[in-house]
């Protein structure tokens, strides 16, 4: 019988790799890209303990030792995808029989708080950003910039966007976010009317169900064609140059400062938790004011 450490020299890190991915993907209905992006850490902290080889003998002060070695050198967004992508993967090979139940022996990488209040980009830089790229972009390009500047999608979600997901007759639209959440949101009509516009004039013939496509190749817009559009819309409206995620937070900025509640707040940005959201109570500065207490010994 094929000892542990053998059958995991068979299999070899690659395709245990590629067998992890499926597993992410196809059993915890992580999107693609994600998926993707985890095994590819995977392979950096397989790589650093010793190589496939290695997984049957790893133990937990292996994984703590990595951990530390590589948040020594790294940002804390860079860690928690890192943490994932560890706690996954040895999810995976415990399931698989390639190492021990080490998922757990994974620690986490403190944050440093952080006291600076949200802010976004201004209602005023943003109603302008949406008026020139209407008046002096290509239809595409200011129907992506209406769409996250006022559903306040993430670029995936822009990316991800098909034309049966438009409800014309009943005004809402199908987004597909994270996790591989499936959700309806309003359609307002001034945006209803910028995506017609592009549809009307998008190549046709190309068999692609994706709204938005690349302009020579047909293709559908990758996340990072998404950001290129809003990068290079800020530049020619001669404003501070800032990508989607910032125009989708800057809704939000907006919608407190109109009087909305975290909680509608969190619906409209669809925040799958309130930790995400609770981000914005730092920009309304009035409302903590009124609830802050005096600091002892001050003077009254």
């Amino acid at each position: 019988m094929m000892s542990e450490q053998a059958r995991v020299e068979c299999v070899g890190v690659g395709e245990a790799l590629r067998d992890c991915q499926r597993f992410l993907i196809e059993e915890r209905g992580l999107a693609p890209a994600t998926g993707k992006e985890y095994c590819r850490k995977a392979a950096l902290f397989v790589e650093a303990v010793g190589g496939a080889g290695a997984l049957p003998r790893l133990a937990a002060a292996d994984v703590a030792g990595y951990v530390v070695e590589y948040a020594a050198g790294h940002c804390w967004e860079s860690c928690r995808t890192m943490l994932r992508a560890v706690r996954a993967f040895l999810r995976y090979g415990h399931v698989a029989g390639l190492c021990a139940d080490l998922a757990d022996a994974v620690p986490s990488v403190a944050r440093r708080p952080d006291t600076a209040p949200w802010r976004g980009v201004d209602s005023g830089r943003v109603q302008e950003l949406v008026c020139h790229a209407k008046s002096d972009r290509s239809a595409r390009d200011a129907a992506v910039v209406a769409v996250i500047a006022r559903l306040g999608l993430r670029a995936v979600e822009v990316s991800r966007l098909e034309v049966g997901d438009f409800d014309w007759a009943g005004g809402t639209v199908r987004i597909r976010g994270k996790g591989n959440r499936v959700e309806k949101m309003p359609l307002p009509a001034d945006v209803g009317e910028v995506v017609v516009a592009y549809l009307r004039v998008r190549p046709a013939g190309t068999g692609q169900a994706r709204v938005f496509l690349a302009f020579t190749a047909g293709t559908p817009l990758t996340p990072a064609g998404i950001c290129h559009i809003v990068c290079s819309a800020c530049r020619a409206a001669g404003i501070e140059e800032f990508g989607p995620h910032t125009l989708r937070h800057s809704l939000g900025t907006r919608l407190l400062n109109e009087g909305a509640g975290l909680d509608q707040i969190a619906q409209v940005l669809r925040h799958k938790s309130m930790a995400s959201t609770v981000v914005y109570a730092k920009a309304d500065l009035v409302s903590l004011a009124a609830v802050a207490r005096p600091w002892p010994g001050a003077v009254k």
